[in-house]
């Protein structure tokens, strides 16, 4: 497997890859390859996420703002969140990561709606839960709604509730480090 992929199908991830699909790209991808009725699709891996992020003006102070969050203040986690969030809205999908997802979800067969949701690696800690707080879409069709909301996925990241429940920098860099998968 390519350690610099941005798209890789179910047949080619494996449990070992939760670090770069996250948890629900990778047990879909079991499921799939044991055989179990699973509709066919890809995850945009961390790879993709991390140049998206990379594209960010000010990244470093961006998140230097979240990172000195200290759990005591909702208008604090939250002006800090809503500042990333429209920051990175303003972002296009780097060309590299919208071709190779283009590129993936043509070889799904773009006649198949989409569902598109995250799985992060993050979500289920032992100490912390973020299962089912970032955004989920349904029935997406086209190129260009496939890229937009793979990266409302990626910002929906970043809502005020994480930030005030795990205020710890690393946590937060845990939970931004999301996956994607799109099955038709």
């Amino acid at each position: 497997m390519e350690p610099a992929a941005l798209t890789l199908p179910f047949s080619e991830v494996d449990s070992e890859d939760l670090p770069r699909v996250g948890g629900k790209g990778a047990n879909l991808a079991v499921l799939a390859r044991a055989g179990v009725a699973v509709p066919p699709g890809f995850c945009v891996t961390t790879r993709a996420f991390d140049l998206f992020i990379a594209s960010l003006p000010n990244a470093e102070t961006r998140f230097g703002e979240l990172e000195r969050l200290d759990g005591s203040s909702v208008e604090d986690a939250r002006g800090a969140a809503e500042s990333m969030r429209s920051a990175l809205e303003r972002l296009p999908v780097p060309d590299e990561v919208a071709h190779a997802v283009t590129k993936a979800w043509r070889a799904l067969g773009t006649e198949h709606p989409l569902a598109v949701r995250s799985s992060a690696t993050a979500e289920d800690l032992p100490g912390a839960s973020f299962a089912g707080q970032q955004d989920t879409y349904l029935n997406v069709r086209g190129e260009g709604a496939l890229l937009d909301v793979v990266k409302r996925c990626w910002i929906s990241l970043l809502p005020t509730e994480p930030c005030c429940t795990a205020p710890e920098a690393d946590l937060v860099t845990a939970a931004c480090g999301c996956r994607w998968w799109c099955s038709a």
